[in-house]
């Protein structure tokens, strides 16, 4: 089941699926390809898409409120109207979640050294540049995974 759709809600919450994608990206076509990749990897994986940074905290607020499971994973773009994704990650850090609960990777076309730095500053994220690609989601989740097993050793 796949939750992309033109005109999505923002309150349009998945269902009490434990693990579940949240993207954030202003470009469609983007989000419409990451989705398809996701979903054809991990085809049981909950897809949510958010077109920019303010709908995406929206989202996570509704699910804060409601007392849902938060994203597993969230892909986040940086340049976006309305919210980009830098003050994104400042409003989503001020919310005080526990960040071993929720993977944030940067997924932007910016290969700037100083939005690398930025984003150093602000947490510990992942830096992916686009296209996301099936190897590059691989390493993004099996390089998650061991960090989770060796946590639990």
């Amino acid at each position: 089941m796949h939750s992309y759709q033109r005109n999505q809600s923002i309150f349009e919450l998945p269902m009490d699926h434990p693990e579940f994608v949240l993207l954030i990206d202003d470009d469609r076509i983007t989000n419409y390809l990451n989705e398809r990749i996701i979903s054809k990897l991990y085809p049981s994986l909950e897809v949510v898409v958010k077109n920019n940074g303010k709908e995406g905290l929206l989202f996570i607020e509704a699910l804060l409120e409601q007392n849902r499971p938060m994203p597993t994973y969230i892909f986040l773009d940086l340049n976006m109207p309305v919210l980009n994704g830098f003050d994104f990650l400042l409003a989503f850090n001020k919310l005080g979640l526990d960040s071993s609960r929720t993977t944030i990777t940067i997924l932007t076309t910016s290969s700037n050294a100083d939005d690398v730095e930025k984003i150093n500053l602000l947490g510990n994220y992942s830096y992916v540049t686009k296209p996301l690609t099936n190897a590059k989601l691989t390493a993004i989740f099996d390089s998650n995974l061991f960090s989770e097993l060796s946590e639990v050793r």
